[in-house]
């Protein structure tokens, strides 16, 4: 099958995302099974992704510049319009900016669509969808069957929707979303069918050593360096148990995203003079040699799709600590009995990290649950889902 795969507003060159990762990954996966896939992005700057096709797996920047000569004055309207976004009239006054940025991508891929013509398009967010619908004008690539991907915590995805938004998600061939629970959510809002298909995990070929008998253990978390993902809160917790356990260390790994931030976490390293045992490296390429090497992944993120580190992590039999109050973080958890939640709170993650630094025959058992949990996101399984979807939304055209 033809598929076309377009995230154009995502995050690109030199960012290592999970959606981007997502999709990159699931176009090699299905181009290894004789599939042919190509998958823009668009970034104008010098570069490249970070995460690499494979397979025969095509990928393709549309290097397309995003501000028109009237990008100040829609600068100003989402500024005057910004707090009716807060409120209940909030779906029928989008962001302008993000307006301006799908249609003038909308010609690029439009072009590309007509020029290729796949027999599936796959929209990794709602901009995606809206440079599509607006893009295609003949009517042969109008028939083409799109599917609406979302990788997002689906309630604060749906609250950035507008009207408009939610009406082309409804006339989708079909929806998706990570979770069986976003699935649900998501339809209920929606008043339409929401297929629930999870990302892939790779079988990995190392796998961590709980040894309780190494000199040193180490808490690891590999995520971009952003506020939500809330790192300052992993080595605030740190720091209220690191001497009681002075044989551990953490390694945090990303790349900056929110400004300044990286040096917030640095500050916080200092001030708990922990300059030794804590230390914040660039987003790696090796994650399962790095997740191989630790004792216990930490992952305080309060808004998830799914967490496709969590569950590399899951994958090499490591312990996990998350956040019950981020749903996809706990349901990847709980249900795999592989590691412990607890509430948004500093206190009660230190007390977490103690509980699983302080029991070696724990952290085993939950790093065992986790490894054997994990098998059933193996790349055929969940391959053998997209391809059953994609037949039915072709079917229906």
């Amino acid at each position: 099958m033809k598929i076309l795969q377009v995230m154009v507003h995502g995050s690109a060159h030199s960012y290592a995302g999970g959606t981007q990762k997502a999709m990159v990954e699931l176009g090699n996966n299905l181009s290894k099974r004789g599939h042919h896939v190509s998958s823009l992005y668009n970034d104008t700057k010098p570069g490249k992704l970070f995460f690499e096709a494979e397979h025969n797996a095509n990928i393709i920047n549309l290097c397309t510049e995003i501000k028109g000569p009237f990008h100040k004055g829609y600068k100003l309207l989402r500024e005057l319009t910004r707090p009716l976004r807060d409120t209940k009239l909030s779906p029928y006054f989008p962001n302008p900016v993000h307006r301006e940025k799908a249609k003038r991508l909308a010609a690029p891929v439009g072009q590309f669509i007509k020029q290729y013509q796949p027999d599936v398009i796959f929209a990794y967010g709602i901009q995606d969808l809206n440079s599509i619908v607006w893009g295609i004008s003949d009517d042969k690539s109008k028939n083409i069957p799109i599917l609406h991907l979302t990788h997002s915590d689906i309630n604060a995805y749906y609250k950035g929707l507008s009207y408009f938004d939610k009406a082309r998600i409804k006339n989708c061939s079909a929806v998706h979303a990570s979770l069986p629970d976003f699935a649900d959510t998501f339809g209920r809002l929606l008043g339409r069918e929401v297929i629930a298909i999870p990302n892939t995990v790779t079988p990995p070929i190392e796998f961590a050593n709980l040894d309780d008998s190494k000199s040193r253990k180490r808490i690891m978390m590999h995520s971009r360096l952003d506020k939500q993902k809330q790192q300052h809160m992993l080595l605030e917790s740190f720091a209220l148990v690191k001497d009681d356990f002075p044989d551990w260390d953490i390694a945090i790994f990303g790349g900056e995203n929110t400004k300044n931030y990286k040096q917030k976490l640095q500050n916080i390293i200092t001030e708990n003079k922990m300059e030794e045992r804590a230390h914040i490296y660039s987003a790696t390429q090796n994650v399962e040699h790095e997740l191989s090497k630790s004792d216990i992944f930490a992952f305080p993120s309060l808004f998830e799709g799914w967490g496709l580190v969590l569950t590399e992590a899951m994958s090499v039999g490591l312990p996990c600590i998350g956040l019950k109050g981020t749903p996809a973080i706990n349901y990847l958890i709980t249900t795999e009995n592989a590691g412990l939640v607890c509430d948004n709170d500093v206190i009660e993650f230190a007390q977490q990290l103690r509980t699983l630094m302080a029991d070696s025959k724990l952290r085993q058992e939950f790093g065992n649950n986790a490894k054997i949990g994990m098998k059933k996101y193996h790349i055929d399984p969940v391959c053998e889902q997209w391809e059953a979807l994609m037949e039915k939304m072709v079917n229906r055209h």
